[in-house]
């Protein structure tokens, strides 16, 4: 399906089921990372290369057929619910979204609840999105950008943008080969532009934004943005947005609402409202 619907190699895509077999078998049944890794060291080691990525179209098959059986081994040795794993992408899906709302209720989970005084009765939710591939070729990448310039609050676009990468190899800090945005407009203008098209119609809506993107095959996935702080003061970020007329009245909510418990400050005498609230 990867191959007809993605227009994936076969290398490409048996790389990507591998990838997910991995994420899979850690995230359902809690098999440990380093019995995945041990596979790739072994091929790596047989075909004399040094990352994953470049094992041959007959490793990389290898690869994911041995991800495959691992789950399974595990499976029948801890005596886990074998339904959980199954060839049917909709089973599989469905159960990716149980786990995750089973997480909820785990030793970790609760913890960080208790240090950061979070509600245990909201509940957690689940986003189910199309996958996107920025490392499947040159014409694919990932980029990491700033509507403005964090220092004046300028409409100035920087960040990164890597080629044949995955979101997360920014997120984690694996820049080494990452190309500013300066440079990226001079070697790849009409990328560039697409780029600034996005992130620049967020910035009208929103403000001043940090923009994760994956490129596939040329084309842009907006993967998520949030608010970027600023230096500026917030005198001259509000003279802004009076001047653009993004401003009305109206009432935000006290800065207990993180804590789930959410109040209206129109619902309290005004000299109890949070200070900080902004």
């Amino acid at each position: 399906k990867l191959m007809k619907d993605d227009g994936l190699d076969k290398k490409a895509a048996y790389r990507l089921y591998g990838d997910f077999l991995s994420q899979f078998g850690q995230a359902v049944f809690g098999i440990n990372i380093v019995s995945f890794l041990d596979i790739d060291r072994r091929l790596k080691e047989e075909e004399g290369v040094k990352e994953a990525r470049k094992l041959s179209e007959d490793a990389m098959v290898k690869r994911a057929q041995e991800y495959k059986e691992l789950i399974q081994q595990f499976i029948k040795s801890s005596q886990a619910d074998s339904t959980l794993f199954s060839d049917a992408p909709l089973e599989i899906l469905l159960n990716s979204v149980v786990t995750v709302f089973r997480s909820w209720d785990s030793e970790t989970v609760i913890k960080h609840r208790e240090n950061n005084s979070l509600s245990s009765d909201w509940g957690t939710a689940v986003t189910i999105q199309q996958m996107v591939h920025g490392d499947i070729n040159e014409a694919s990448g990932t980029a990491v950008i700033f509507s403005r310039d964090p220092s004046t609050g300028d409409r100035a676009l920087s960040g990164l943008y890597k080629p044949v990468a995955l979101g997360v190899a920014l997120v984690d800090g694996a820049t080494q080969t990452a190309l500013s945005f300066n440079e990226l407009q001079r070697t790849n203008p009409s990328l560039a532009a697409k780029i600034g098209a996005m992130v620049g119609r967020i910035d009208r809506e929103f403000g001043s934004v940090e923009v994760e993107i994956t490129i596939q095959n040329g084309e842009l996935y907006l993967l998520q943005f949030k608010k970027s702080e600023l230096q500026a003061g917030p005198d001259d970020r509000i003279a802004e947005a009076n001047a653009q007329g993004l401003l009305a009245r109206g009432e935000g909510l006290w800065g207990r609402a993180v804590t789930g418990v959410p109040i209206f400050a129109d619902a309290l005498p005004y000299d109890q409202v949070d200070a900080k609230v902004n």
